[in-house]
């Protein structure tokens, strides 16, 4: 249920120091992160996932198992603007992007992250994909 697994995560965020394993985990929470509490505790711990790479992959788990009503959409986005290099930022960007209902609130979050991408080129592209 919804509570085990957001305790689940929290224990991990916690106890779990190589970004990977702490990725690998968020993964194992596959499709329980769409409940409130579940999600919540998938957004702390991608929080404590300090390599780019490995916090692009666990934004991207979260943000294809969560549905359009989630209210984790907007802190998604914004664990995708604080991910480390450019490229990574992008990605996780568009691939929030790609699952993400169509509203006018998302594609300002959108935009307003894709604004922190320090690189003309991967901002560019992050912009035309967001548009």
């Amino acid at each position: 249920n919804d509570a085990n697994v957001a305790r689940v995560l929290r224990l991990a965020a916690d106890a779990i120091d190589a970004d990977y394993e702490l990725r690998l985990a968020i993964e194992a929470a596959g499709e329980h992160v769409a409940g409130a509490e579940a999600g919540a505790a998938a957004l702390l711990a991608i929080a404590q996932i300090e390599g780019g790479h490995e916090r692009r992959l666990a934004i991207e788990e979260v943000a294809s198992e969560i549905d359009g009503a989630s209210p984790h959409w907007i802190p998604l986005i914004e664990a995708a603007a604080s991910v480390d290099g450019d490229y990574e930022r992008r990605l996780a960007l568009e691939a929030v992007k790609g699952d993400a209902p169509e509203t006018d609130e998302i594609r300002a979050a959108l935009r307003k992250a894709a604004e922190t991408i320090g690189s003309e080129h991967e901002r560019r592209l992050a912009l035309e994909a967001i548009e």
